[in-house]
């Protein structure tokens, strides 16, 4: 089941890997990865094995490109400023694995600074990192730069500006580094983002829900008919995943539906980058969607 998607820069090429162990495996093309290609990067929590997976997308192709495995699970992943990628796991440490490495033996490097798994990550200027410690770390480089308690088990996590946003157990928490501002009661909640003054929020029930954060006024709308699992924005778009098959498109302003985009599998997580949704689900695959062609049909 794919748990997290992320990108690497622009400028991140590869000539050619590198192997801690003698290549046996012949079945994932690895080729060159030109600074005209986007890499990402996904992460396929299971109970047998734990895969991050490495893609290659240009206009003219897309295909996957090399593997990690590793004795965990796999929570999130962010791609950190050197194009190595963070990744949260049932671990207390954060493992930060060096993309142009294959058939690792372990992580180029790990975080300490949690007591207890980490759960989710953000990425600003630098790495957050949110924990079952109930403590939501800032990340100068590999050095914990900042602490924030909590006192609440961190599951989802947004960042935006001073603004922190988290779920919670049965509720969503909202505060500044220093000061607690304010809590909602919120159940199952999937998926969290702060977007312009929003505070927006996808359940169980199909539900999108929006906080202003200038009055605390709360909007509720059924979207989906089953989990919304994760959500983006695109241009003047909100853009939902769901375990209903369906990617939809709604105008942001009134949350009418635009455009609904039936596949083959449930959606756990989805991202954009730049016109291309990545998104995925049960099967160890990525796919794509071009939403500016989508929204044209």
């Amino acid at each position: 089941m794919l748990s997290s998607i992320d990108f690497l820069s622009d400028k991140f090429k590869i000539d050619k890997l590198i192997s801690e162990f003698e290549d046996e495996d012949t079945s994932i093309e690895e080729e060159e990865v030109l600074e005209t290609d986007k890499m990402i990067v996904a992460t396929f929590p299971a109970d047998e094995s734990n895969s991050m997976l490495f893609y290659v997308y240009s206009s003219d192709y897309f295909y996957p490109h090399h593997e990690i495995n590793y004795p965990t699970v796999f929570f999130d992943c962010k791609v950190l400023k050197n194009d190595f990628v963070a990744v949260s796991s049932l671990l207390d440490d954060i493992l930060v694995f060096d993309p142009k490495i294959k058939h690792v033996d372990g992580p180029s490097y790990i975080l300490q600074g949690h007591d207890s798994n980490v759960l989710c990550l953000e990425m600003q200027e630098d790495l957050i990192s949110g924990s079952e410690d109930k403590t939501i770390i800032f990340w100068d480089n590999d050095k914990p730069k900042e602490r924030v308690e909590c006192g609440d088990d961190i599951i989802k996590l947004s960042v935006e500006g001073n603004l922190i946003a988290y779920s919670s157990n049965s509720k969503v928490v909202l505060r500044e580094v220093n000061k607690k501002i304010t809590d909602f009661d919120v159940k199952d909640v999937e998926d969290i983002k702060l977007r312009n003054n929003n505070l927006y929020l996808s359940d169980g029930e199909g539900n999108i829900i929006i906080y202003d954060l200038r009055n605390y006024e709360k909007s509720l709308y059924k979207l989906h008919d089953e989990f919304i699992n994760s959500f983006g924005f695109y241009k003047n778009y909100l853009v939902t995943g769901s375990e209903d098959r369906r990617i939809k498109f709604f105008d942001l302003c009134q949350l009418e539906t635009i455009k609904e985009v039936k596949v083959n599998e449930i959606i756990t997580r989805l991202k954009f980058n730049e016109d291309i949704c990545f998104y995925g689900g049960e099967i160890t695959e990525l796919n794509y969607l071009d939403a500016n062609k989508a929204l044209l049909k």
